[in-house]
């Protein structure tokens, strides 16, 4: 979805090329977006300076805690709340904005008509439990590695929580510079991202300082909590997606077959210790899979949690008429607490003393592929 059709894609070289966490700019995506190379972060303790080696770049830190008060509406704009579901967050914007998809690896985004002025969010999983001032140290590493000059970083009360605010800014195409003040939350099972930007030479300062005066985290709802698929095998195989032509994929003693993308291939190298795997040219949602004991299957759970697997559900469901134990989890990568994939794991009975492990994985946050990762596990064979 082009969503910048002035050509002001500030930050989408660098994305292209390196393809790792969010990054607030308008860009264009396409519904297979190369989101899931990610370079490690480099990241300090909460009193330490972030240092990536590409040359030594240093993030400036002011650790006097300011409180942002909100400030008045700007003279002839019309105020509206913007608080998408799912989100968490209520931030006041101009009522001509309008909402945009999934951009550049946040899942939420609200711009101006002419994408000069922004507001791009994500809530994320805070699998290791991270304070606010890991959170916000982590994130400046992100920024340094992808080419963000002028990084600081601050404690600050905003919203009535306490933040980080990063500013910082993103060489783009034509030109074009993304200066960007980025406020990142803690708040138990989540963390927080709501980036104010605008691209110069277009100067809204006082427009885009009242907008993030706005910004504070609101109670998670029921609703902003569920899935948008089950976790559950459902009763009968979905229907391939619109774009997607099928084909069957059999890795070599799996003992089960399922649809997938032909455009997708086969990985190499090991990932995350299972026997194969498959993805979209150049990364992207995953799918993997092992053969195994009964005996390990039936650990499986604790073997999760042993490598920090954060397990949100489990259901017994039915696959292809197995029975076949089902898991939604979180995990971070190691070295890297910002790079979560949430998961979807069927541990099918076999037969004969086996199990079949089928593991889809996508990045929280982003772009959602849970509806094309629930077509493929609901094609499973087993044969």
């Amino acid at each position: 979805m082009n969503i910048d059709e002035r050509g002001r894609r500030a930050g989408t070289d660098l994305l292209e090329r390196a393809s790792t966490r969010p990054i607030p700019v308008l860009a264009e995506r396409s519904a297979t977006a190369n989101r899931t190379r990610r370079l490690s972060l480099v990241a300090a303790a909460a009193a330490a300076l972030v240092v990536v080696v590409i040359g030594v770049v240093a993030t400036r830190r002011d650790d006097s805690v300011r409180t942002i008060t909100n400030l008045p509406t700007p003279d002839a704009v019309q105020a509206r709340s913007w608080s998408p579901v799912g989100l968490g967050v209520t931030v006041t914007v101009p009522s001509t904005w309008v909402e945009g998809g999934p951009v550049s690896g946040f899942r939420y985004a609200v711009s101006d008509a002419t994408r000069d002025s922004y507001v791009l969010a994500d809530r994320l999983r805070n699998v290791e439990r991270l304070d606010v001032d890991a959170v916000g140290s982590s994130r400046a590493g992100d920024l340094h590695s992808l080419g963000a000059t002028g990084v600081t970083t601050a404690p600050v009360n905003l919203g009535g929580r306490r933040a980080v605010e990063l500013r910082y800014q993103l060489p783009g195409s034509a030109g074009s510079i993304a200066s960007v003040t980025e406020y990142d939350f803690v708040d138990g099972d989540w963390f927080f991202l709501v980036a104010v930007g605008e691209h110069t030479p277009i100067n809204n300062n006082e427009l885009s300082q009242w907008v993030a005066s706005t910004i504070q985290l609101r109670a998670l709802s029921t609703q902003d909590l569920a899935f948008p698929t089950p976790l559950g095998q459902p009763a009968s195989p979905q229907p391939t997606p619109q774009g997607i032509e099928p084909v069957p994929w059999s890795p070599t003693g799996l003992g089960a077959t399922m649809q997938v993308p032909s455009t997708w291939t086969d990985i190499a190298t090991n990932v995350a210790g299972f026997d194969h795997a498959l993805q979209p040219p150049g990364g992207g949602p995953t799918v993997m899979a092992s053969r195994i004991s009964a005996a390990d299957a039936s650990t499986r759970e604790t073997a999760l949690r042993s490598m920090g697997a954060d397990i949100e559900s489990t259901v017994d469901t039915t696959v292809d008429n197995h029975p076949a134990r089902a898991i939604r989890y979180w995990i971070a990568t190691p070295g890297d607490p910002l790079r979560v994939t949430l998961n979807v794991q069927y541990v099918i009975d076999a037969g004969s003393g086996d199990d079949i492990v089928v593991n889809t994985s996508e990045l929280d946050g982003g772009d959602d592929n849970s509806a094309l990762l629930q077509w493929v596990r609901s094609t499973i064979h087993i044969t």
